[in-house]
């Protein structure tokens, strides 16, 4: 997985920096290979006047799902890429079941075949 972090108007200190990867790695690893590349993209909103201004855009790509993007905002740069990387995970778990079959679903499906009876044997059609 390669993780790829941005900032717009915001100067981010190495530290953050790793505590960025550090979490992503550790949310990201329970859905393997499947997880390409992750970008992160920190900005403040409103400059030096503070308030509720920080912003974390984080975009997944899978191999399956294609490109997961969740956003949020926040007072401080930790809270905001904690809050955005719990929401991505989220939302990737939902991408994740909509892909897998329910087993109601299977097992209905195995019922109907099953009553049906064996298939029938092929005969060759009349004049063949």
């Amino acid at each position: 997985m390669h993780i790829q972090i941005r900032t717009q108007k915001l100067e981010v200190s190495d530290g953050l920096r790793e505590l960025v990867r550090r979490r992503l790695r550790f949310a990201m690893d329970r859905f393997g290979d499947r997880v390409q590349r992750v970008t992160v993209r920190l900005a403040d909103l409103n400059g030096p006047r503070g308030g509720v201004d920080k912003h974390c855009r984080i975009s997944v790509v899978t191999r399956s799902q294609g490109v997961v993007v969740v956003e949020g905002t926040d007072e401080s740069l930790p809270a905001v890429v904690t809050r955005a990387i719990e929401r991505a995970v989220r939302a990737l778990k939902r991408a994740n079941a909509r892909l897998k079959p329910s087993r109601r679903r299977l097992r209905k499906e195995f019922i109907e075949t099953s009553q049906r009876g064996p298939a029938p044997r092929w005969q060759p059609l009349p004049g063949f």
